[in-house]
């Protein structure tokens, strides 16, 4: 039997509306359940870096709630495994102060803000654009999109950095280095999905590293 261009056009439109209702489902699910760590952390401790954590990671589910839709969404289960793995290992970490040196806890707090910082800019840049499973949702070209191709990420591990910092155990060593894995794979992913855009190309053009200037 065969299915006339607009019938499998039809599929793809409701397969990328069932995809984007279960991201949005599920990732709040994971935010609620997994952000009462580093709220308490806050009130119990006063650890600022864990408050800032939580700040940009609930402005990272209200922009996937009210984002506009794409139907250029990955159906790969490994895009989507690399998304969800790399969205999720960070709020498993543990705030536990391992540095209690006044000066250096200043430091990682304001390396760590600065990171923060990146990260709002990149989202407020995308705003309705942004979403965690590769797809293209529009190409950004300004804001920090200018210095780097994902910006986004650049200020994750900047922020991250300033948290191990003050939280230095085993524990959270080895998710870190899971989760720096995990994000390449998924900026090769979402890189997959751009190329196919002419606008991307043009960027890549101008912005030639994709998270450290000279370096990747």
């Amino acid at each position: 039997m065969n299915v006339s261009f607009e019938e499998r056009k039809i599929h793809a439109v409701n397969k990328a509306y069932y995809l984007d209702l279960f991201e949005k489902v599920s990732l709040s699910i994971i935010f609620f359940f997994m952000s009462y760590r580093f709220l308490d952390a806050f009130l119990t401790r006063g650890d600022v870096i864990s408050l800032l954590l939580l700040i940009t990671e609930a402005a990272s589910l209200c922009f996937i709630l009210f984002r506009r839709r794409s139907e250029t969404i990955s159906v790969n289960w490994r895009d989507w495994m690399l998304a969800y793995c790399g969205s999720f290992l960070p709020l498993t970490v543990r705030p536990e102060e391992t540095v209690t040196f006044g000066a250096a806890i200043a430091l990682a707090g304001f390396i760590g803000s600065c990171g923060i910082l990146v990260q709002l800019w990149a989202k407020f840049t995308l705003r309705r654009s942004f979403g965690i499973v590769a797809a293209n949702r529009g190409v950004k070209t300004h804001g920090p999109y200018r210095f780097v191709r994902h910006p986004m990420y650049a200020g994750y591990m900047v922020t991250q950095i300033a948290f191990l910092a003050t939280h230095y155990t085993a524990y959270n060593v080895t998710i870190y280095v899971f989760l720096w894995a995990l994000q390449i794979g998924r900026i090769l992913a979402e890189e997959r999905i751009l190329f196919q855009d002419p606008a991307y190309q043009e960027m890549a053009i101008r912005v030639r590293h994709r998270l450290l200037p000279g370096i990747f």
